[in-house]
């Protein structure tokens, strides 16, 4: 019976595995009609047209295509002032009654409300703990794994509490042997952990780099086992509205309740549901003083509400494997070749991660939910990548901030990214592979010409073997990144201090004791002096720069300080920018304010005399396909 179950699920991913490599093939990677090519844009020459507020107060939270406006009429006419309606997708499985409904503000419920202590203990084994004997026992041990005591410190205190335990035996284990053993017992009860090779050819010589990594797929059905945590998912789209006494408002505040959810299961066969997946990686220091580091990606289920999945523990943020870094000489540094080698082991690397994922992605899979008669046929896709710009770079395989066209997303040249009235063609995965197979078909230097004009490297996304998931719709707004620890942090601050000590020492003195008089408020850092302190961390950017412009209204005006003064205006429009990117949620008309506000931005920034301090991402972070004003959910904490 067991080799009978084993031939048809080898079977049935051969299947899969056939259904998938054909799909992809018929997705350009076979031949391609040379005229597909005179197709393309020239890449100095793309299509643009300026963008009016009108034109941009409804963009990425206007109803999908899909969406049916007929039920728009479907209202009662008395309709209370504040009224929720929500519109489900049509591929929900919900009657057509049913798809729309409207509730008054005293009744309205989201579609998985935060459950009662009762619920969730409802949820619990009788035994969490097992199969540590006690719940006291496993408290002890997890703090022991925290410290990471050696073997005879485990062995001394296993000793000391056996000891002192003289009522009731409720520690059974006495060595660190046992324990050690105790623990792989318990992890037994969660996927495991692998290590692959990555291997790669460089300069005519094999490398290998160890990819020790969680099975994707694992750690998802790790989340949907559990009862709670399965029952907190929302599965369908939705569009939720407010009624404001004279228009229903559009709000967005989960993945679910955004325009690309929805579009996404409308590309799905019928009871299709999408499975969200963010990732996000960037290299970080693992020790104290800087010399170790790691290449941590980090995973969240987006079918979670955001209390549970920007949090600790399961169904929180979760880390999913750690990149090979590289051993990098001074003299291959900068490199061409050499760059392009590591981001082709960072995308192999993904490869292997993705894997688990990759056919399920096309031909989805049914997942029976726990505690429940409900089978789901579950379609993972990855709806964010999360990072920095340096890391997007790496993502999208563009060439960087030098490059002709330095923005990940769009097609804005690198010399037009302060203007952003102008909205410039989306680079798409299907134009890509097109300029990748140009480029094969040529010699050396011209094939280069031909990814240079374009900003691009001669590598093959790992994300093209995903479904639903191009890398170009997928990088996501990093507000810290971006913002306080980017353009603010590092670049309106550092000119406007410049600018303040040229004023002279007096004014910079005063400047200090503005900012010391400035009254305390709730999480807000109080500054005793600011001028002669340099910050990294980007909190503090973040609180100086919403209290410097109060500082400064004394000291610096028009008429004598005009260059100063047109800093000040573009700090005024970024820190509301920022306001902005911070909300939780949104409405159409926030983000509408948003576009306008960064257009006023734009504008203030092109009338500023002086230039900001150079840094090798600092002229993409104003560009606007890579701002969040349009991104309508909140992926991130």
């Amino acid at each position: 019976m067991h080799q009978k179950s084993c031939r048809l699920k080898h079977g049935q991913e051969a299947q899969d595995q056939a259904f998938t490599q054909q799909y992809i093939e018929s997705l350009n990677l076979g031949s391609v009609p040379s005229s597909s090519l005179s197709q393309l844009p020239a890449p100095l020459d793309m299509r643009r047209s300026d963008i009016s507020e009108q034109d941009r107060s409804m963009a990425d939270i206007s109803p999908p295509a899909t969406h049916d406006e007929t039920l728009d009429q479907q209202c009662d006419p008395d309709i209370k002032l504040d009224s929720f309606r929500t519109t489900y997708h049509p591929n929900s499985g919900r009657p057509a009654e049913k798809l729309q409904r409207v509730d008054k503000f005293e009744d309205y419920k989201p579609s998985k409300p935060r459950p009662t202590p009762a619920e969730y203990l409802s949820t619990l084994s009788s035994e969490p703990w097992a199969p540590f004997e006690s719940k006291e026992a496993f408290e002890l041990y997890e703090l022991m794994l925290k410290f990471g005591l050696s073997q005879s410190e485990t062995n001394d205190l296993l000793r000391m509490v056996h000891t002192l335990v003289t009522e009731r035996p409720a520690f059974k284990v006495r060595t660190h042997r046992e324990l050690r053993e105790l623990w792989e017992i318990a992890s037994t009860s969660v996927s495991s952990w692998t290590t692959s090779d990555i291997k790669a050819t460089y300069r005519n010589e094999e490398f290998s780099f160890p990819f020790t990594y969680q099975s994707l797929w694992g750690w998802i059905t790790d989340i949907l086992s559990d009862p709670f945590l399965a029952s907190q998912c929302t599965w369908d789209a939705e569009i939720l509205e407010k009624f404001d006494g004279t228009e229903f408002i559009r709000f967005v505040h989960e993945p679910w309740t955004g325009n690309r959810f929805w579009n996404v299961q409308s590309q799905l066969p019928p009871g299709g549901k999408p499975l969200a997946i963010l990732l996000y990686a960037d290299k970080t220091k693992l020790s104290m003083f800087g010399s170790q580091k790691g290449y941590p990606i980090i995973a969240q289920l987006l079918n979670l509400p955001s209390h549970i999945r920007n949090c600790t523990g399961l169904g929180g943020s979760h880390v999913v494997g750690f990149i090979p870094i590289l051993k990098e000489e001074e003299s291959q540094k900068k490199k061409k070749e050499y760059i392009d080698f590591k981001r082709m082991i960072w995308h192999e690397t993904f490869r292997v991660l993705l894997s688990t994922i990759r056919n399920k992605s096309f031909t989805g899979v049914h997942f029976k939910l726990p505690n429940s008669t409900d089978i789901l046929h579950l379609f993972p896709w990855i709806m964010v990548l999360s990072a920095d710009y340096e890391e997007q770079c790496v993502m999208a395989l563009i060439r960087g901030v030098k490059s002709l066209f330095p923005c990940p997303i769009c097609y804005v040249p690198g010399t037009k990214l302060s203007n952003l009235r102008v909205q410039y063609k989306r680079r798409t995965v299907k134009d890509t592979r097109a300029i990748l197979r140009e480029a094969a078909s040529l010699p050396k230097t011209a094939a280069n010409e031909v990814l240079k004009q374009h900003g691009l490297r001669n590598i093959r996304s790992a994300f093209w073997d995903m479904n639903n998931s191009s890398p170009f719709r997928s990088l996501s707004f990093d507000r810290m990144h971006n913002y306080s620890s980017g353009l603010g942090g590092w670049h309106i601050w550092p000119s406007l201090k410049k600018h303040i000590i040229n004023l002279g020492a007096n004014v910079a003195g005063l400047l200090d004791a503005q900012m010391d008089r400035m009254p305390s408020w709730s999480s807000l850092k109080h500054f005793d002096q600011v001028v002669s302190v340099n910050f990294t961390d980007s909190r503090k950017f973040e609180d100086v720069l919403k209290q410097i412009l109060f500082a400064t209204q004394s000291l610096i005006n028009e008429r004598d300080h005009p260059e100063v003064y047109s800093l000040l205006k573009v700090l005024r429009s970024y820190i509301n920018l920022d306001s902005y990117a911070a909300l939780h949620v949104h409405t159409a008309r926030t983000i509408n304010a948003g576009h306008r506000e960064l257009v006023r931005f734009s504008d203030n920034f092109e009338a500023y005399a002086g230039e900001f301090e150079p840094r090798e991402d600092g002229k993409l972070v104003i560009c606007k396909e890579a701002c969040g004003q349009n991104k309508p959910q909140k992926p991130t904490k």
